[in-house]
């Protein structure tokens, strides 16, 4: 995770340090749930390659945590955000003991998408190749405009 401002007010350095310091955790937990959302479609004749790629990888053991960083610290920076800006948003989970509920809702809401599955599993599996770092754009470009389209609006309850 790369630590630093990535929106105005983003100054909650004690967060910041410690969504670092649990990055690799982070980046372990999203590897295991992209592979057990991976069972569902393995048999599949479209994910034969992908999941001959990933098997590769799982028994190699090792993974470049560069492919995933940027994609990590997009959701980092949102939780980030959520905490500056509780008004924008209807919910909250304040502080650091909230990140990593909310990371792992968020892995879990975009491991839920076919497309982002594969994305990001050919990132991790093809790792430091021309098909693998075409998947973490295209992985990143929809991660940003999911952030971007996705609004908060106030829950009102009426009594």
């Amino acid at each position: 995770m790369i630590i630093g401002a990535c929106f105005e007010g983003d100054d909650d350095e004690e967060l910041m340090e410690y969504q670092h310091g649990c990055y690799y955790d982070s980046l372990q937990r999203w590897i295991r749930l992209a592979g057990e959302r991976h069972c569902s479609y393995r048999r599949l004749p479209e994910w034969e390659d992908i999941s001959r790629l990933w098997d590769t990888f799982r028994e190699e053991g090792y993974h470049d945590h560069r492919t995933i960083q940027a994609h990590h610290d997009l959701i980092a920076e949102r939780f980030r955000m959520i905490q500056k800006n509780p008004d924008r948003f209807f919910w909250i989970i304040r502080g650091k003991n909230g990140w990593f509920d909310f990371f792992n809702n968020e892995i879990a809401r975009l491991m839920k998408d076919p497309e982002m599955l594969r994305l990001f599993m050919t990132a991790v599996a093809c790792t430091n190749t021309r098909t693998g770092y075409d998947a973490e754009d295209a992985l990143l470009d929809k991660m940003r405009e999911k952030y971007r389209v996705v609004i908060y609006t106030p829950v009102i309850t009426v009594i």
